[in-house]
């Protein structure tokens, strides 16, 4: 609330049109077109924005109120995987291609915030591992299943190698390797590293129920 006060204040003085990308931005934001359609979205007025010299002093702000609303839903998205919601672990088995433009999203995040931001890593991480969502055999189906697989595991450790705490990935492979590929060994050991970092999570603490012990 701060930010925004803040930008509205200093954009009182700014052109009639630089009020108006700022209006259509802020309304982008609130309705959830961040990057499309194209011509409208948030995006686009952000880059319109952010070419103004005559509000340099709010382009940080403007920034960072972006990259914090393309991150939002890949973190609502993860902290309801790691809370055992069943919708959204129903959307994952049933619905996963309304998780796919989320990769889009944590790209433009990053790119806006640069390498040198203290969250890189967790955002690369993030992205990385929606990413790996995206091997399926509906979305690719001239990919076979093995090479879908081999894409989906080296996805999921490229993300733990920016984040080696990511507990939502271990989580993953846990779930992924006792439900899709039948590997007992490699599940318990996935859920066994989730649970160290994340004790409650719940689908975690059943898949190790589930597997035997090695």
């Amino acid at each position: 609330m701060a930010s925004r006060n803040i930008e509205e204040a200093l954009l009182t003085n700014a052109d009639t049109s630089i009020r108006e990308h700022y209006r259509l931005f802020a309304a982008a934001l609130e309705n959830g077109n961040l990057l499309e359609p194209k011509g409208t979205s948030a995006d686009d007025y952000f880059r319109k924005l952010i070419a103004e010299p005559k509000i340099r002093s709010v382009h940080g702000l403007l920034k960072r109120n972006f990259a914090a609303a393309l991150q939002n839903e890949s973190q609502e998205v993860i902290n309801a995987l790691m809370k055992s919601d069943p919708e959204v672990w129903s959307d994952f088995s049933y619905r996963p291609f309304v998780f796919d433009h989320i990769p889009a999203y944590l790209a433009r995040a990053i790119e806006i915030l640069g390498e040198r931001h203290y969250m890189y890593k967790q955002l690369k991480a993030k992205q990385t591992y929606f990413e790996a969502k995206t091997y399926r055999t509906n979305k690719y189906p001239d990919i076979p299943a093995d090479s879908l697989h081999r894409l989906f595991n080296a996805k999921c450790q490229e993300a733990l190698q920016y984040d080696p705490e990511a507990a939502y990935v271990y989580l993953e492979l846990a779930h992924y390797n006792w439900n899709t590929v039948s590997d007992d060994r490699k599940a318990y050991e996935y859920a066994k590293k989730a649970l160290e970092l994340s004790p409650n999570c719940l689908v975690a603490l059943y898949v190790a129920g589930r597997t035997p012990r090695y």
